[in-house]
């Protein structure tokens, strides 16, 4: 048996007592219940061990020379950073950094330790070091090890005392010269601890933890949530109101073993699941249909709401019932198939032009930008007959039809639609208005350029009608400088047409990161839904982890109130709504966060779905 499985072996059966599991170690609670979730957070050192973010950070003298990774080690399954240099010269260099997130105590003496492997050639050098210094001064050399790299891993250790004012500290391996070093298992602890004040030091993506819950009733079982949690807190969803629960926690390994449980905690859901916000009560999102229906969009009709979403590449309407229950669906438009496999939709949009459902939705039917195909159907709610689909083409060659909207006005139907220029490197849009027959789908005059527009970077175009006008509203993707977060606004445009001209835009959301605006025309106003970055989680490449639905009461053109929902800490998309009876129903499509995170898929929740009432 090799060192490392022996290791592996040695953490095991520390982390295992006589009952099984080191209770106590991790600790949780849990603030804000609601009367279907509850937030649960974990202790503070428990959180520094999970990593949402790559821990790690790579330096190159020059990046068309050299080549970092990590590779896999198949015989324990674990992973180690591998640095590849492969300029020829003693000046080149490959670093693997990380910067402390807290600083160390002036005068405690700390040791650091890694394994390491490799072959470097002659001139060059392995080194292993640590530097601090004061905010905004220069690195100063707290330690400097040569590692003797050979084709075993071997242990190398080195100590240092941290000094008074380096607020500031990071922790270092680099390769001088033509060579290779492969690293693992990188330590920093005080000379009194066994505490790893590094993150990921064993390069496996950091721990995570996953949370169980159940009714304090007796036989009721545990439920146990499917999310891996990388962050600091977690929201558990679909509990009762006015219920007394049970909650515990896991912490596991990157690789999957558990290695310690917490104490079990007692907390009791509110009696109501709604809040009192903006004149206005909101219901807490409950789940209204599982994974598989995608691009959701919500069309008023009679009192009741229609929910048009895609599934297995066709469009399908379905009714949505007085208590929230989705009814048996209605075929809009057939799959498209490409090899056998449909081609994937999006970006569905709704509205009622008299006696008939109006649609547009986009085809993905290959991976270029012009492989996008945009259509409009409709259906007659009387009968059932379908016209369409047909297509939505730009009147220019070199731009293509990207996304759209609807809305009925002046006995017209109109279409709000972005084309972009397919020129390489060119990422130029603009909108225009197309009038169509609302029967026939047929034009019924010239498109017309929307003008005021503040950028040639636009998207995601919402259409309705707001006192008599259309209103035209649309993200503002160009332009913006990062703020102090670190985002880059994505702000919301509002502006109006009255058949002959175009007013100016004006703004909705200014400072949010935003995006997928829907509207619709409720009562004598027009409602607005996004949806937005929030929370500080972001992945390697900076994407927000975290978006929530934000919905704005648009009385008139700059008179906007914004009513605040329930935030879950989840990844939200497709966000709609819809005038029923007398309030709104909005609806979102969510995931656990981001989806497409490689190594951690995120659980896909399905559609949800919430109330707002006067």
């Amino acid at each position: 048996m090799d060192k490392r499985a022996s290791a592996a072996l040695i953490m095991l059966a520390l982390a295992l007592g006589s009952t099984g599991l080191a209770r106590g170690a991790i600790r949780i609670s849990v603030e804000e219940p609601r009367g279907r979730s509850a937030l649960v957070t974990v202790d503070g050192t428990t959180a520094r061990m999970v990593a949402p973010d790559r821990a790690w950070q790579h330096i190159l003298s020059d990046p068309g020379h050299q080549d970092i990774s990590l590779v896999e080690l198949a015989a324990q399954g674990g992973r180690s950073a591998a640095l590849v240099n492969h300029d020829p010269s003693p000046a080149g260099k490959v670093e693997l950094v990380q910067v402390l997130s807290d600083r160390l105590e002036p005068g405690t003496g700390y040791t650091v330790s890694l394994q390491a492997r490799g072959r470097v050639l002659a001139e060059g050098e392995a080194q292993v070091y640590v530097e601090g210094r004061v905010p905004g001064g220069e690195w100063e050399e707290l330690l400097r090890s040569v590692l003797d790299v050979t084709g075993q891993w071997l242990d190398t250790s080195g100590q240092f005392r941290a000094r008074e004012g380096h607020q500031e500290i990071r922790v270092g391996v680099r390769v001088r010269g033509r060579g290779s070093l492969k690293v693992d298992d990188v330590r920093l602890t005080a000379l009194d601890s066994d505490e790893n004040l590094l993150t990921d030091g064993g390069f496996e993506g950091g721990a995570y933890w996953r949370v169980a819950h159940r009714l304090q009733a007796s036989g009721a079982e545990w439920t146990t949530d499917p999310a891996v949690i990388r962050e600091g807190s977690y929201r558990i969803l679909g509990l009762s109101p006015g219920k007394r629960y049970e909650a515990r926690a896991t912490l596991h390994s990157a690789t999957g073993i558990v290695l310690e449980e917490s104490p079990v905690v007692e907390f009791t859901t509110t009696d109501t699941d709604t809040i009192r916000v903006a004149g206005a009560t909101v219901s807490e999102a409950v789940a209204l249909g599982g994974p598989g229906l995608s691009s959701p969009c919500l069309v008023g009709v009679g009192g009741g709401a229609l929910l048009i979403a895609s599934h297995g590449g066709g469009v399908y309407s379905h009714p949505i019932g007085p208590g929230g229950e989705i009814g048996q669906p209605s075929q809009l438009a057939p799959a498209v198939l490409i090899d056998e496999s449909p081609a994937p939709v999006d970006g569905i949009r709704g509205c009622i032009a008299g006696d008939r459902l109006v649609v547009t939705y986009r085809v993905s039917l290959g991976p270029e930008p012009r492989d996008q195909s945009l259509r409009v159907l409709a259906q007659n709610l009387r009968t059932g007959e379908v016209t369409g689909p047909r297509s939505i083409r730009a009147g220019e060659a070199l731009w293509s039809a990207r996304s759209a909207a609807l809305a009925e006005a002046w006995d017209t139907l109109w279409v709000l639609y972005a084309e972009a220029l397919d020129a390489p490197a060119d990422e130029r849009v603009r909108l225009k208005l197309r009038p169509l027959d609302p029967r026939t789908l047929e034009p019924l005059g010239e498109d017309a350029l929307v003008t005021g527009t503040p950028s040639e970077r636009l998207a995601d175009p919402a259409l309705a009608t707001l006192h008599g006008q259309l209103a035209l509203a649309y993200v503002d993707r160009g332009g913006m400088e990062t703020d102090a977060a670190g985002r880059q606004p994505t702000p919301i445009y509002l502006q109006t047409f009255d058949g002959r001209q175009f007013g100016e835009p004006v703004p909705l959301a200014v400072d949010a990161v935003a995006s997928q605006p829907q509207a619709t025309t409720a009562g004598d106003g027009l409602i607005i839904t996004w949806r937005q970055a929030v929370g500080e989680g972001r992945t390697a490449g900076g994407e927000p982890l975290f978006w929530q639905t934000a919905v704005a009461r648009v009385r008139a053109l700059g008179a906007a109130e914004t009513i605040p929902l329930p935030a879950d800490n989840v990844y939200v998309s497709s966000p709609s709504s819809a005038a029923v009876g007398d309030g709104l129903l909005v609806i979102e499509r969510r995931w656990e966060h981001l989806p497409g995170i490689p190594g951690d898929p995120a659980l896909d929740l399905g559609l949800w779905a919430m109330r707002v009432e006067p």
